[in-house]
């Protein structure tokens, strides 16, 4: 029980965990200048715009670069001398730590209202994005003992049953164009899936890919799968779980002194709450790629780890040339071997069943965001 002579003490660690939250320190502040400068960077690439124009294509660039550029200063052992010296001939008022919590506010704000929008129909199965509509649809045909990698059909059930989801339209197809720079709005992708649904026989102009229906490797089915076993109405839970997990990972292995600075990090990040736990599944596939790099001296566990996230989706697989590049540099062309070796365990055991019931099929269908001429969103 607390008594009163540890209040005192608690209120002080509490206070004092509320500003760095609030008000963080210099490291985290350039970690949530980043997160605002890659949501700026979304905002002027995006397709919102309709066609993106040359204005905003610079502004996507440099909002991107300044991007990396926080990140960069975030991750010195120390505030660069130049920046501690400029930091040094502002007027006091500006350098004001209060003007943080500004930031961390704002970053907290600015996704709530189109989040919040969006939650009470993904938990309901309504989907506003075909990656979460598709991978619900290949865990249904695995439930019902398909294989998904196969069924190129099911990719028009799923436009008929999420009519709200739409799919990725193919760049230099009949209905969209050639125009990179002018994406589809989701009226029209609409309108032309409603157009192909009526009438089979549109369906071979090339406007859409059905292989995008199973467009992930086996992991992120095989995640969804027991969602959907017991009758849920969404698969969101997945990343629901993966978030939890992610941040408890990270305040579990951060020291002491920094859990705030983490925390608000994690949360003040825009882009992460608008394109990420209700789009797709990047924040399943982050969390194991960041338990594989926390959980680093375990030799087995770790790439096991990256392994299953190469599983989950393509955008691990990006990460693991640095992964072994690290491992070579840190214990030697063996170890690294050795650590391959069990990435690919990882990544195997989740898709071999697939592989071994139709190869051709599973390779084109993982294969497909890297060979389709899908629209390039912008950002």
């Amino acid at each position: 029980m607390t008594t009163l002579n540890t209040m005192p003490l608690a209120v002080r660690r509490g206070a004092a965990f509320a500003w760095d939250f609030l008000c963080p320190r210099w490291r985290w502040t350039w970690v949530l200048g980043g997160a605002l400068a890659l949501y700026l960077a979304t905002v002027y690439g995006g397709f919102g715009h309709g066609r993106i124009s040359v204005g905003n294509a610079l502004a996507c660039v440099v909002a991107g670069v300044a991007a990396f550029g926080c990140l960069w200063v975030a991750t010195r052992p120390v505030v660069p001398e130049r920046l501690a010296a400029l930091w040094g001939r502002l007027p006091a008022a500006a350098r004001w730590r209060g003007w943080r919590a500004v930031l961390t506010l704002a970053l907290l704000w600015i996704p709530w209202h189109g989040f919040v929008a969006q939650v009470p129909d993904d938990l309901r199965g309504h989907y506003h994005n075909d990656a979460i509509a598709f991978v619900h649809m290949d865990a249904d045909l695995l439930r019902a003992g398909k294989n998904p990698y196969t069924e190129d059909g099911a990719f028009w059930v799923a436009a008929l049953r999420w009519p709200h989801a739409f799919a990725t339209p193919l760049l230099g197809s009949p209905a969209f164009g050639s125009d990179p720079l002018a994406y589809p709005s989701s009226e029209a992708q609409g309108s032309q899936l409603r157009k192909e649904l009526a009438d089979p026989a549109l369906r071979g102009q090339g406007n859409f890919d059905p292989r995008t229906v199973h467009n992930y490797p086996a992991g992120i089915v095989w995640l969804a799968l027991p969602f959907v076993w017991v009758g849920l109405p969404s698969v969101v839970w997945v990343n629901a779980l993966a978030w939890l997990a992610l941040l408890a990972l990270l305040l579990w292995r951060a020291p002491a002194t920094e859990r705030a600075g983490v925390l608000v990090a994690f949360l003040a990040n825009p882009v992460m709450w608008l394109y990420t736990l209700l789009e797709n599944f990047d924040v399943a596939c982050v969390g194991f790629i960041a338990a594989a790099w926390l959980l680093w001296p375990r030799a087995r566990v770790s790439p096991l780890l990256l392994g299953v996230a190469a599983a989950v989706k393509q955008l691990a697989w990006f990460f693991i040339p640095f992964y072994l590049v690290e491992v070579w540099r840190r214990d030697g062309r063996d170890a690294a071997l050795r650590r391959a070796g069990w990435i690919a365990v990882g990544f195997f055991a989740l898709n071999l069943p697939f592989i071994g019931a139709s190869p051709g099929a599973w390779l084109r269908g993982v294969l497909a965001p890297q060979t389709d001429a899908l629209f390039p969103i912008g950002y």
